[in-house]
């Protein structure tokens, strides 16, 4: 087996950086500094960058006709950033933390930026739930009154058809025959009326129930939709809360970096 050699580059003591030459390494501290115009801007909050972008400089740019993407690239951030950025907008506004913002002029893309965040408490879902509850239980006990008003006519017109029945078999006189004829006519009269009657009421009870099915899929509908906006909501707060747990210490580092370069540049 033939010994195994060691390249001269890999012996000797270790070296770091380029080569190992001292010389070439640069341990120098570069600072930048701002000119005098860039730091009149800083000290006037006119330079538009991204430190200082607020929600009124968005809205006065989108009044202006610019899009998300020229917006961002104006303001030199990815259109991500500045989306993450309307979010945190809109849930400070939801909040009450930024009360003073007025909305501008809703457009198709604007109103799919609004859609985007839910409100905070969807309280008119849940009253319009809550009130298609309590028409399905009018309806639920309408449709028990039905059943109770079918089963005595059912009683009713049984009586009545016995009662018919039995006249028409029972041998009577002649003199009898004329009266018994005017009642069989009358009850035949009263069966007529009975059999309306329950037609009318089985086809609203037929009504009923298929309004109380109606009623009963509308309050489904509405129940998961008001789950799903909760759940959405809810997703977002926490996006929201983690976004400024981990933008609070960047914004600390770029309010001291920028403090360090105004008393540099003063």
């Amino acid at each position: 087996m033939a010994p195994s050699k060691i390249h001269p580059r890999h012996s000797g003591p270790p070296r770091f950086g380029t080569g190992g030459n001292v010389e070439k390494w640069d341990n120098s501290v570069k600072v930048s500094y701002l000119s005098p115009e860039e730091l009149q801007k800083y000290r006037n909050g006119e330079h538009g960058g991204i430190k200082l972008f607020t929600y009124d400089d968005f809205l006065r740019l989108k009044a202006e006709g610019k899009s998300n993407e020229e917006i961002a690239k104006e303001m030199k951030m990815s259109p991500a950033t500045l989306y993450k950025r309307i979010k945190a907008w809109k849930m400070d506004i939801l909040q009450g933390k930024n009360k003073d913002v007025q909305a501008p002029k809703e457009n198709k893309e604007l109103l799919r930026e609004k859609e985007a965040v839910p409100p905070e408490k969807p309280a008119q879902l849940e009253q319009l739930v809550e009130g298609f509850k309590g028409k399905l239980k009018a309806a639920q006990d309408e449709c028990q009154q039905k059943d109770k008003t079918i089963e005595e006519l059912n009683n009713k017109v049984s009586y009545w058809q016995q009662r018919a029945e039995r006249a028409e078999l029972q041998p009577v006189d002649q003199a009898d025959y004329e009266s018994l004829e005017k009642e069989l006519v009358a009850v035949r009269e009263e069966l007529q009326s009975c059999q309306e009657l329950f037609d009318e009421v089985s086809a609203a009870k037929e009504n009923a129930a298929k309004e109380i099915l109606t009623l009963n899929n509308q309050v489904n509908r509405l129940s998961e939709a008001l789950n799903e906006r909760n759940h959405l909501y809810e997703n977002l707060l926490e996006q929201y809360k983690t976004l400024q747990q981990e933008i609070g210490p960047i914004r600390q580092l770029a309010f001291l970096k920028l403090q360090q370069d105004v008393s540099l540049g003063g």
